[in-house]
Order: structure tokens, then C-alpha cells, then sequence
């Protein structure tokens, strides 16, 4: 009599090999899931650099968003009265200023208009004293960091700790007189800044030094080495707004870590 004998998988065996192959795919899903989180992240400190470098853009390149309606009236501006043609209005762009608490982010057009009588003096006191400097009211806009990310303070180092959220305003501002374009940094942040706000923001060696800027990500996500946006001292192009890692703050010698 010949003996039959049937090969196959036992249930162990089977059970075996459905419990490592569910292993292999949730550790595929973790590692795609961690990818996707640091990519995400780097993405919304990429998207806040170019953010902050376009300003100095739309200095270089004035575009024109007001109605056919706006007039320019001795306080500075107005939405209101017999329209003006483009390009001869008494009001001039001088500036952009960019707000930023957590991770909303408002920015807006400063106006100027001459004062009679000026009086003579570098940039600096020109921009301050020669001219009434407004938020125009027509060219605000509104934005926020990607992802759930939001700006954050370092870390360590010089410029550490503040309050949470963290609130930073930056103002860019270029001179009438020479074309020079100078950048003003404060902790201060204002809703629809005055006059009196954005003119205290001008002054000479204050505001203008280095700046570091930390991109917090959304709930603590696994992004491995954390990202900030560095504006350089003096800032007064788009070249000056750097992204920056914690591995390049350690080999440039500064104390600061995001």
C-alpha cells in the first residue's frame, strides 16, 4: 500500500507569516508618515522665507491695487473722493510691513506723503520726520504659515524664551531720497499700525540687527532637525532672508538653536 503524503502550511506557520507581514506594512506606514511630516515641515519654513523675501519684491516691483476711487488726501490716504490717475498721486509706496502672531500672518502697504517743509537729513530722518506714513487701507492682506506650523522663539541662546505665541513684526522701508531700503524688526505686533506705530519703528541701529526666527511644527510632529529663517543684520534685500538649520547655527559659531 504506498503512503500519500500532502505538503503544506500549518495555521502557526500561517499565523506567522500574516503577523511579520503586518509588521513589514505598520512600519512602511510609520516610515511614510515620518517622511511626509519632515517634508511637509520643511515645505512651510520654505513657503515663510519666500514669504518674507517677496517683500522686498514688491518694494523693487510697485504694483497698483487701488480702485479707480482712491484719493490721496493730506492725511495720507483716502478710499474716497475724485479719483487720481496711476502713477500721480502725492502718496508713494514706501514700505511693506509684515505682522506675524503664531502662525497668522497679516501684511500691509505703508503710504507716504510729504510734509511742507521738510527738513534736510540722512534716510533715516527723512522717513521719520518729513513725511505722514499710513497703512493704506486698500492693500491689506492675510495669510498664515503651512501645515499647522507657526513661528517660535530659539531655543537657546540669544533671543530665547517670550511669550506664546510669538509676535513679530517686520517693516521694510525704502528711502524717497536715496532708493536705499532699510528693515526694522519689533516684538510688537498692531492691528491696522498708526502713524505714530510704523514712524517708531524708524530709528537708526535699533530693530536692524540679526534676527532668527524658529518654525514650530504642528503638535510636536517628528520633523528631525528643526528649521528657522534667519534675516541677516542690516537686512536690505531678499538675499538677506536665509533658511537656516540647527547643525548650521552649531558651525557658525552662534549660541541660538530652533
Amino acid at each position: 500500500m504506498q503512503t500519500r503524503v500532502e505538503t503544506g502550511f500549518t495555521i502557526i506557520e500561517t499565523m506567522l507569516v500574516l503577523a511579520i507581514t503586518g509588521l513589514l506594512v505598520a512600519g512602511l506606514f510609520v516610515g511614510v508618515g515620518t517622511s511626509l511630516s519632515i517634508q511637509r515641515y520643511r515645505d512651510s519654513a520654505e513657503s515663510f522665507k519666500a514669504l518674507l523675501q517677496s517683500q522686498y519684491g514688491e518694494l523693487a516691483n510697485i504694483r497698483n491695487d487701488r480702485p479707480d476711487t482712491w484719493q490721496c488726501n493730506p492725511a495720507g490716504q483716502s478710499n474716497s473722493g475724485s479719483p487720481e490717475v496711476r502713477g500721480q498721486s502725492d502718496c508713494i509706496m514706501v514700505g511693506r510691513m509684515v505682522d506675524i502672531v503664531g502662525a497668522n500672518v497679516k501684511l500691509y502697504t505703508i503710504v507716504g506723503i510729504e510734509i511742507n517743509n521738510p527738513t534736510p537729513g540722512n534716510d533715516i530722518h527723512v522717513l521719520r520726520n518729513n513725511y505722514t506714513l499710513r497703512v493704506s487701507n486698500v492693500e491689506i492682506e492675510q495669510d498664515s504659515l503651512d501645515w499647522g506650523s507657526e513661528i517660535g522663539w530659539p531655543v537657546s541662546g540669544t533671543g530665547s524664551g517670550g511669550s506664546t505665541p510669538r509676535r513679530l513684526s517686520i517693516l521694510i522701508v525704502r528711502s524717497p531720497e536715496s532708493g536705499q531700503v532699510y528693515t526694522f524688526t519689533s516684538n510688537n505686533v498692531y492691528n491696522n499700525p498708526s502713524q505714530a506705530h510704523i514712524r517708531n519703528l524708524i530709528v537708526a541701529n535699533t530693530g536692524q540687527g540679526e534676527r532668527l526666527v524658529c518654525i514650530r511644527p504642528a503638535d510636536n510632529a517628528i520633523v528631525g532637525e528643526r528649521q528657522g529663517v534667519l534675516l541677516t543684520s542690516y537686512a536690505s534685500s531678499a538675499s538677506a532672508v536665509e533658511m537656516v538649520s540647527n547643525s548650521f547655527l552649531q558651525t557658525s559659531g552662534r549660541s541660538s538653536r530652533c
